[in-house]
């Protein structure tokens, strides 16, 4: 299964770090169930592990409500230097809340996109 963010297909639903290449990339933190998913985190790295191990898991999605799970999404980008792949993290962000300055959503209503 893979999910799609913008126009960027995604490797995903993934429910653990060891599951992420230590590769480049960008990498989306995901909190929902099933077919539901919320944005949570969009970040792009040179070693995407690395980086997914780094961030802060959402206390609410696992306290509040249990039927629901934090998951990754990954976009493998070996070829893409870190200024394309900002800017494609730009491009996604654009479309889930205007400021493309926000780097961690987790303060941000944004609209569910699956």
């Amino acid at each position: 299964m893979g999910i799609v963010l913008g126009r960027y297909g995604f490797e995903g639903p993934l429910a653990t770090i060891e599951t992420i290449e230590a590769a480049s990339g960008i990498f989306a933190l995901l909190r929902g169930c099933a077919d539901d998913y919320e944005l949570v985190e969009l970040q792009e790295s040179d070693d995407l592990r690395a980086a997914a191990a780094k961030v802060a898991l959402p206390k609410a999605s696992l306290a509040d409500l249990p039927n629901e799970a934090v998951v990754f999404a990954v976009c493998y980008l070996p070829n893409h230097s870190s200024e394309r792949r900002s800017t494609m993290v730009c491009e996604i962000l654009r479309e889930f809340d205007g400021d493309v300055t926000k780097r961690s959503l987790k303060d941000v209503d944004l609209p569910k996109f699956w």
